[in-house]
């Protein structure tokens, strides 16, 4: 099943830009990858594996999601601006989350007296499901920081696998995770989903 899904490639641009920054690629050849309307799972794990070693970090996905912005999503980063709040921004994010991905979908679930974004990827191999899940979190943490003009701290994080370097994660959201969970999820209060 993994060998046949593919992700697009639009919400890769920030992984290209990295990926040229590091010297993995040209300013060509990620032109090129860009210009495809998707890329092979197996070829996006091989990036992220070979952007790991020259960043020299073990959670990539920190720091690619860092580098996305509302531009890098197209339609659905339009939608997300024109949302009146933000808890519309992440309804509009969870229904049209297909526009970006093949590989995963979001559920929204009610929790800590917010919401929680859940992300069910199908990937058999732990480590990158918690991979593409920290990517997937710090980019909407990323977001919605680009939808209010602030920092948007989640007031809960829960990652699949085992626990790894905690600084990195409370640098970007302000907490650390939990780990070891079946399901990634990343959690908002009310109060930070009532913003305009």
């Amino acid at each position: 099943m993994e060998a046949f899904l593919c992700v697009a490639c639009e919400p890769l641009q920030p992984m290209m830009r990295l990926a040229v920054q590091y010297g993995l690629m040209d300013h060509r050849a990620a032109a090129r990858v860009g210009g495809q309307s998707s890329l092979p799972l197996t070829e996006v794990r091989r990036m992220f594996r070979e952007l790991s070693e020259k960043m020299g970090t073990d959670v990539p996905g920190l720091a690619i999601g860092r580098q996305v912005k509302l531009a890098d999503i197209g339609m659905l980063g339009d939608l997300m601006r024109h949302s009146p709040t933000l808890g519309d921004a992440l309804e509009a994010l969870r229904r049209y989350y297909r526009l970006v991905s093949q590989t995963a979908t979001l559920s929204v679930l009610e929790e800590h007296g917010g919401k929680a974004l859940q992300i069910h990827h199908g990937l058999y191999d732990v480590s990158f499901g918690r991979l593409f899940a920290e990517t997937h979190f710090a980019a909407f943490v990323t977001l919605f920081g680009e939808l209010t003009g602030s920092r948007v701290n989640p007031s809960l994080v829960v990652l699949e696998g085992e626990k790894l370097d905690s600084e990195a994660y409370r640098s970007l959201f302000g907490m650390t995770p939990r780990f070891g969970a079946e399901n990634s999820r990343i959690c908002f209060s009310s109060e930070i989903l009532d913003r305009p």
